[in-house]
């Protein structure tokens, strides 16, 4: 009777494991799963983690090359310097380029966003204050413009051409039959240039023997332009209709007489002398120009007006218009001070 009991409570746990269910049965996690957790559970970090390095290492590259690109001195630096100094603005707006696509091609948190363009904005505007001049010792005027002028066709294209791309299917197949067609256009459009590249005004032949000659490889790229691109800044090409003429002349008696067609008031502003001035107050631009603003004397005209022999150049006003009168006057009684 106690060997049964025996028996009964030795064989009971081999009979339970039995009877248990598979799916209670302890196993191991594979270790390639667990890796694949731990990866997909950090893998918005690191993604973040990258975008932040990415955007650092083009800002730097972006302030860097542009603050290397201020470097300024005298005409002769500025001219043994040109090609390096385009060379910093050309890596300044391709590394700021990359920046501003990756703000919108690239899947960022709201908040990344912003911080970006916030850091951008502030960085930009810093650049500007540090160099804003119009001199050969500080050109961050003339810097800017030439920045904006590669930066912001080229992003117009860059940015054009991935809205294609998401929109219009088989693009890239497009593109590549338009870049070989327009490749092709452009070819034959140079070998024409370089043909008449040789010919002046009027058609008359330039390429004369013994005279200066092209030397090396002729790819004139600026005809490739139309007519009257390099003109923007110089507004409309045209000439306005004329409001009224002015005719102003000094007579040998040194008397400015003027007269104007539309019958407005006349006023004639008189440039200062600046040959007696010292050289310190004609030695900046800015400086200059101030000077001669403030030394300008205005006068209304109403009369044959005498003029101070010393005057060179007067300006007559009629309403919206305006001429300049200029004469030669005698030298300056003594040589400019320094």
């Amino acid at each position: 009777m106690g060997s049964d009991t025996f028996d009964s409570s030795a064989s009971s746990p081999a009979t339970t494991d039995h009877l248990l269910p598979l799916s209670t049965s302890p196993r191991k996690k594979p270790l390639k799963k667990k890796l694949l957790s731990s990866l997909l559970l950090f893998m918005p970090a690191r993604i973040a983690s990258f975008n932040t390095l990415t955007f650092f290492c083009l800002t730097c590259a972006w302030v860097a090359s542009y603050k290397l690109s201020l470097q300024g001195g005298d005409l002769l630096f500025i001219n043994n310097n040109l090609g390096l100094l385009g060379a910093e603005i050309l890596v300044s707006v391709l590394s700021l380029t990359a920046i501003v696509t990756m703000l919108y091609m690239r899947k960022l948190r709201r908040t990344m966003r912003r911080n970006m363009v916030v850091v951008l904005l502030v960085l930009a505007t810093a650049l500007y204050t540090y160099d804003h001049g119009e001199r050969f010792e500080q050109h961050g005027f003339y810097n800017v413009l030439i920045f904006l002028a590669i930066f912001i066709p080229l992003n117009v294209v860059i940015a054009t051409t991935y809205v294609l791309f998401m929109t219009i299917p088989n693009f890239i197949a497009i593109l590549m039959i338009s870049l070989i067609g327009l490749a092709c256009g452009i070819n034959l459009s140079l070998r024409h240039y370089i043909s008449v590249f040789d010919q002046g005004m009027l058609g008359r032949l330039q390429d004369i023997p013994g005279e200066c000659n092209w030397q090396g490889n002729n790819y004139p790229l600026v005809d490739l332009l139309p007519a009257g691109t390099q003109n923007f800044w110089a507004g409309s090409m045209t000439c306005k209709p004329s409001g009224g003429e002015i005719d102003a002349a000094f007579d040998a008696q040194g008397y400015l007489t003027a007269s104007c067609s539309t019958g407005d008031a006349i006023a004639v502003d008189i440039l200062p002398d600046t040959r007696r001035w010292m050289l310190k107050d004609k030695s900046k631009w800015q400086v200059f120009n101030h000077q001669v603003l403030d030394a300008t004397i205005h006068r209304s005209y109403t009369q044959p007006m005498l003029v101070d022999d010393n005057i060179q150049a007067v300006v007559v006003r009629c309403g919206a218009q305006s001429k300049i009168v200029t004469r030669v006057s005698p030298p300056p009684s003594r040589i400019p001070e320094f």
